[in-house]
């Protein structure tokens, strides 16, 4: 019996691989679209809220520095418990959009959102290669490991693409809750 429940398992979960790809991928997509959101808008967003030009590019330096510190701990913890590991990065990934949203005019508001969604940040990308190996079989681990690694890509694009137009559209707020609203989803669908 704990054979046959092992192999349903594997069964299931190879059957699902693609809509775990999928997830994932939305979900590392969302945290480089959280990381740059700032980067096409810099002096809309330093005037916006009333800070430098330097303070805005700090936003995205956060990210970097909690990567820094949190990568070894967090592919450690990853290590050990997979499933918990990335539900807390998609947790804190979503949570840190969430609270970005609920203040677009307050500097203090955004950076404590970025400092939240930056400790998921590494406990997302350190999966990229365990999602692979957990999910897929051998000869399909290298495209897996493409295609989430290639969804960072796709991330720095859409932020780098739509953040302008979506201020320009709908201001501060609707650049906030459109982005908050794709790590929600990434979130929930991980």
């Amino acid at each position: 019996p704990r054979d046959q429940l092992a192999n349903d398992h594997a069964a299931a979960v190879h059957r699902s691989r693609w809509l775990a790809l999928g997830a994932f991928a939305l979900l590392a997509m969302a945290t480089q679209i959280l990381w740059l959101t700032f980067a096409a808008v810099t002096p809309q967003t330093a005037d916006h809220l009333g800070v430098s030009d330097g303070a805005v590019g700090d936003l995205a330096v956060i990210n970097a520095a909690f990567f820094v510190l949190l990568a070894i701990p967090a592919g450690r913890w990853m290590d050990r418990s997979y499933t918990r590991a990335l539900s807390a990065g998609a947790i804190f990934t979503a949570l840190g959009a969430i609270v970005r949203a609920l203040g677009p005019d307050s500097f203090a508001i955004i950076l404590i959102g970025q400092a939240i969604m930056s400790i998921g940040q590494p406990l997302v990308l350190n999966a990229t290669t365990k999602i692979a190996a957990r999910h897929f079989p051998p000869a399909e681990q290298t495209a897996a490991i493409s295609i989430a690694s290639g969804s960072q890509f796709v991330g720095i694009l859409i932020a780098v693409l739509t953040s302008s137009w979506l201020v320009d559209t709908g201001g501060f707020s609707l650049l906030l809750n459109v982005y908050a609203a794709i790590a929600t989803l990434a979130a929930v669908l991980v």
